[in-house]
């Protein structure tokens, strides 16, 4: 493992070194990769099967550059610059790719907005980043116009509309600008008087907003260009495979490492709107998908569905690649689905510890050489940090402790401005970005991403995920990982969702552990409230057992399935629409609450 993952890692290295020297940019990659694959098919649109070649999409792109440099006025009509910023509010389709891939051949930045927000969050991810304008489609101009007529957003925005083709009425205010096809007409390559190179920014992509408002996170071209080459290099994927894309492409794993492979690669992605258990392989197997580009909670949903066995493996994904498949399923759904490999990955959009699972290890993000020699060659580091309060654990010289193989710690990536694979960009709000960094790790003065994440690092160098710093909590003097909690609930039938986290209760020390449960329609909650029960008495000990079993009919989510577990713990525990037991330490067992 740990040489094959050494000359890949060289191989990737070597490439981004060879690409920093040409200094092209996103557009310039991408036109490559359509002369060399013209009328290849480029994207198709599960929904409908509209579909656009790669020579198409390079002139999509152009078009909507040359008619941006045309219309769009800023500042006493200056024309944008490369400092401008203009927002995209689409769900996946051609355009989303064409709009943004076509602004940054004229040299502006586009903001990647979550189409599932609303009111305040909506305003707030528009601003952080200045949006001059946004593009977006009929579904969203009610929302962005009370955005406006209630003083969230700013009333001189302006607001562009496309794919308008059953005729929605338009606002008659001078924001909203309807685009239509008859007005792109240019296709050659669009005119900017500024060079656009590898280290410019590209776009704003926004982290989840778990724990707060979202954050604008900095995508530069070479990070973007990064996260598409590392697909063939590390995972094998060719100019060949079709990839099937559900996840909405302001996601970095569907915008980037998904959309990328189309991008610097010459592969082809089917993407569907909106994710469907029930559309799901039957998609793969109508355009002959055969990598599928996955988060935990999709393979969990496809899992739940009833069993076909007609259909469960009559498909040609032989590789599912993406982040967050909990080791608790792993294998049932490589073995129902006839998956030969997960292409498990661990990192976060904005940082630069990252890390893969190349050789389909059951349960495992990546790998952490125990040899000295080979941990050079890599950016992380596990480092010792108390999970409660967070403070890193020191030596007496000042610098942190440094994990070794069979330990748990917090998963770090150390940066290297010279280095392009560990830069850490960050965030777009500068204090955001200074407390992801921690200072003096191996070194005085040398610095890295913090995390957030406990991973153990087993005696063979392989990297497991246990628990989301915040997310673990102290209970009668012990730290419970709620992802642990979690786990022993996996499998259980009739159980749809579930989320562990610690509240804590006036006048007691620590925190309690709550676990919220969707059930099955067909299930009611006595029916396997002593099940639960037993599976927690049966494999945790006392401390870890969930004081609280909370059954309620949907667990707040972000728009990429990440449970909001801030939410929940602001939540009333004892709101009376929601059935609540309580675990009887005596009888050993959960009895309803009164």
């Amino acid at each position: 493992m740990a040489r094959g993952g050494y000359f890949r890692l060289k191989k990737l290295q070597n490439q981004m070194e060879k690409q920093w020297k040409f200094d092209k940019s996103i557009g310039n990659i991408f036109e490559n990769t359509a002369n060399r694959h013209p009328e290849k098919d480029c994207i198709v649109e599960a929904e409908s099967g509209r579909k656009i070649s790669f020579k198409e999409l390079n002139e999509l792109a152009n078009k909507f550059g040359n008619y941006f440099n045309e219309k769009l006025i800023i500042d006493d009509n200056c024309l944008i610059t490369s400092s401008d910023t203009i927002g995209i509010l689409l769900e996946n389709c051609i355009e989303f790719v064409a709009l943004w891939l076509g602004l940054s051949k004229i040299g502006v930045i586009t903001s990647w907005i979550n189409t599932h927000l609303r009111g305040y969050s909506l305003s707030h991810s528009i601003n952080i980043v200045n949006c001059k304008a946004i593009i977006t489609s009929k579904i969203h101009v009610e929302e962005l116009m009370n955005a406006i007529n209630t003083g969230l957003l700013n009333p001189e925005i302006k607001i562009f509309i496309i794919n308008n083709h059953n005729g929605t009425n338009i606002p008659e205010e001078g924001n909203f600008i309807l685009i239509n096809d008859n007005e792109l007409n240019n296709k050659s390559k669009p005119f900017t008087k500024k060079e656009i190179g590898f280290q410019n920014i590209l776009a704003y992509l926004y982290t989840s907003g778990t724990t707060g408002q979202p954050k604008a996170v900095i995508i530069r071209h070479y990070r973007y260009y990064f996260m598409g080459i590392a697909g063939p290099i590390v995972f094998d994927i060719n100019e060949n495979d079709i990839l099937y894309i559900t996840l909405p492409m302001y996601h970095g794993m569907a915008g980037i490492a998904g959309v990328g492979q189309m991008i610097v690669n010459g592969s082809t992605i089917v993407i569907r709107q909106k994710f469907s258990a029930s559309h799901f392989w039957d998609d793969c197997q109508k355009f002959n998908c055969t990598i599928a580009i996955y988060i935990g909670e999709i393979c969990r949903y496809l899992i739940t569905q009833p069993k076909n066995s007609k259909d469960d493996k009559n498909h040609k994904i032989r590789m599912f690649c993406g982040l967050g498949l909990r080791p608790t399923i792993w294998e049932e759904f490589t073995q129902r689905f006839g998956i030969r490999k997960i292409a498990e990955l661990y990192g976060a959009t904005e940082g630069n510890a990252t890390c893969v699972n190349i050789d389909n290890k059951v349960g495992v993000i990546g790998f952490l050489p125990i040899y000295t020699y080979f941990m050079k060659t890599t950016s992380i580091r596990i480092v010792k940090v108390d999970p409660i309060s967070r403070e890193y654990l020191r030596r007496p010289n000042g610098l942190c402790q440094i994990c070794k193989p069979g330990e748990t710690g917090e998963i770090v990536g150390m940066i290297r401005n010279d280095n392009p694979t560990r830069r850490f960009e960050g965030y777009l709000d500068r204090q955001e970005t200074d407390k992801k960094i921690i200072k003096n790790v191996e070194v005085v003065g040398d610095c890295a991403f913090a995390s957030g994440d406990l991973i153990y690092w087993d005696t063979f160098g392989y990297l497991h995920f246990k628990d989301r710093l915040g997310d673990t909590f102290r209970c009668c003097g012990e730290n419970v990982s709620t992802t642990e909690v979690e786990n022993v609930l996996q499998g259980i039938k009739g159980i749809e969702e579930l989320a562990v986290y610690g509240v804590e209760m006036e006048g007691k020390e620590g925190k309690h552990g709550v676990c919220s449960i969707v059930l099955n329609r067909d299930l009611e909650d006595n029916q396997i409230i002593d099940q639960i029960g037993r599976k927690f008495k049966e494999n945790l000990p006392e401390y870890a057992i969930p004081k609280f079993i909370k059954f309620c009919e949907g667990l707040e989510k972000t728009g990429t399935f990440k449970l909001k577990k801030g939410e929940m713990r602001r939540n009333d525990l004892f709101n009376t629409r929601n059935n609540l037991f309580v675990w009887n330490r005596s009888l050993k067992k959960y009895m309803e609450f009164n």
